[in-house]
């Protein structure tokens, strides 16, 4: 199903006016800036051999008009973008006649213009930039018993029915829905922690798998990594992949839909995180990878591990 979005064009101005140097979370502000910059690097390469050629290569197609329409669009234009399946669809219009229009794919680094190396190796600074803290969601107004004492929400998976996006609450003395955060509920406990409903900033030790089969360690706050995925939009799925003497270990799966990517977070946590705020988390984190490789790392991922068979569950 398709998207639509109406934006001013003196936005859009006002966007190409700064260059857009700066990540924006907006995804029309990503967008309006894409199509700028790629313009520009098109009416740069002259020769029209090799602009066919980064087209094809790009899978870059102008509908209407050509690249050079794109420098030259006044403030009195407004344009219109489409989300269908996998690309997004750009239409200047002049009045209610279309002057300009491209299609691309809804691809996070021709958007961004930038390669996957160097999306993964801005990643720590990414979340570094992250505020510290906690806005606390709204207790769900769906909420559904799962068992004696226990209520979740609807919810949604990815790939495996027992890695989903489910919130879990109990009631306290006056009736009123709490997240489950005890002791006795350490698996429910900690997908709640993980989603942000829970105000323990645990520091969160990451080590970001690189190109180069390398890693590099930086720390953060739990609360850092929960707010740059709400700031990308990101979804995020969670379920307890293994049971250990330390702790647990889970997999969570931050979703970007719109432009088709994921990060993925294979995270322990310590027995102790319920009633001690000061253990750190450790996590080893494959990040931006496009949404079409995900089936294939989960079987490397699986294959690496000692279980026949990758189990997650959500409950008891």
């Amino acid at each position: 199903m398709k998207q639509l979005f109406l934006i001013s064009l003196f936005i859009l101005s006002a966007l190409f006016a700064k260059g857009q140097t700066e990540y924006s979370a907006d995804i029309s502000s990503q967008l309006l800036a894409f199509a700028k910059r790629y313009s520009r690097e098109l009416a740069a390469m002259k020769l029209p051999q090799l602009v066919n050629q980064r087209l094809n290569d790009d899978k870059v197609l102008f509908r209407l008009g050509k690249p050079e329409d794109l420098l030259q669009l006044p403030d009195t234009f407004n344009v219109d973008i489409q989300n269908g399946e996998g690309y997004y669809e750009m239409t200047w219009s002049r009045g209610t006649e279309p002057f300009v229009c491209i299609a691309f794919p809804a691809q996070n680094t021709l958007i961004r213009g930038m390669s996957q190396r160097q999306l993964v190796d801005g990643l720590p600074a990414e979340i570094q930039q992250q505020p510290k803290g906690f806005t606390l969601p709204q207790v769900p107004s769906n909420l559904g018993k799962l068992f004696d004492g226990v209520w979740t929400t609807a919810s949604k998976s990815y790939h495996l029915e027992s890695l989903n996006d489910a919130l879990f609450y109990e009631q306290d003395k006056d009736g009123h829905f709490i997240p489950v955060f005890s002791d006795r509920h350490h698996d429910l406990s900690a997908c709640n922690l993980l989603h942000g409903l829970i105000e323990h900033d645990h520091r969160l030790y990451i080590d970001l798998s690189l190109f180069d089969f390398s890693s590099k360690g930086f720390l953060v706050s739990l609360s850092q990594w929960i707010n740059f995925c709400r700031s990308r939009k990101m979804h995020v799925y969670c379920g307890i992949e293994e049971e250990r003497e330390d702790g647990l270990k889970m997999l969570l799966i931050a979703e970007q839909k719109e432009l088709k990517y994921n990060h993925m977070l294979s995270i322990i946590i310590p027995n102790r995180f319920v009633s001690d705020s000061t253990v750190v988390l450790k996590a080893r984190l494959n990040g931006y990878i496009p949404t079409h490789n995900v089936a294939n790392l989960y079987k490397q991922y699986t294959e690496k591990t000692n279980h026949p068979k990758y189990k997650i569950k959500t409950s008891q």
